[in-house]
């Protein structure tokens, strides 16, 4: 993906893949001193076309991952509008915009925005039937519920968890395993 940046200078959104990779893999000073540079330069380069969703959610997700509240006004301002809406090019999904919203305005503390944003998210994966999207929104809600502490939220996060838990053991979703719990005895 290194190499990807270097040659393909034109074509954006390399550096937000390879954000991705160091964040998923734990490499986080080098997911950091990508997203320094973004947030530095306001996020641009990216063009207005079929990729500016994916990058910027990508972007966003990178934020929450690093807890980089810094990254978060601007990120909501370009993607709000949008929220409604599924990320897709033609070979990659990412499920809702709401998703990644919901994960910046919990980084910002505005819970309620948060849980408001992934409630809508997880709608929008539940009608399209996108189990993987479904587990993973189920377990970030579960945590703005938990952060927001609202009446009902402890145990609507607990439910929340357990659905999610339910389909990574029968889907596999171990990536999402971490923040699911251990499988089940």
């Amino acid at each position: 993906m290194t190499q990807g940046i270097e040659d393909f200078e034109t074509l954006p959104g390399w550096d937000s893949a390879l954000a991705e990779v160091f964040c998923g893999s734990g490499r986080h000073a080098e997911a950091a001193a990508l997203l320094d540079r973004k947030v530095a330069d306001g996020f641009a380069g990216a063009p207005f076309d079929s990729t500016w969703l994916l990058v910027h959610t990508t972007w966003a997700d990178c934020a929450a991952d690093l807890g980089r509240a810094d990254a978060a006004p601007l990120l909501i301002e370009r993607l709000a509008p949008y929220a409604g809406q599924v990320i897709f090019t033609n070979v990659h999904t990412k499920g809702a915009v709401a998703r990644s919203l919901g994960r910046l305005a919990l980084l910002t503390g505005d819970r309620d925005r948060a849980v408001a944003w992934l409630d809508e998210a997880l709608e929008l994966h539940r009608r399209l039937g996108a189990r993987y999207w479904i587990a993973r929104t189920e377990l970030e809600l579960a945590d703005a519920l938990d952060a927001r502490r609202a009446a009902g939220d402890a145990e609507r996060a607990t439910e929340l968890t357990a659905d999610a838990v339910v389909a990574v053991d029968r889907y596999g979703f171990d990536g999402l395993r971490p923040h699911a719990g251990p499988p089940p005895a």
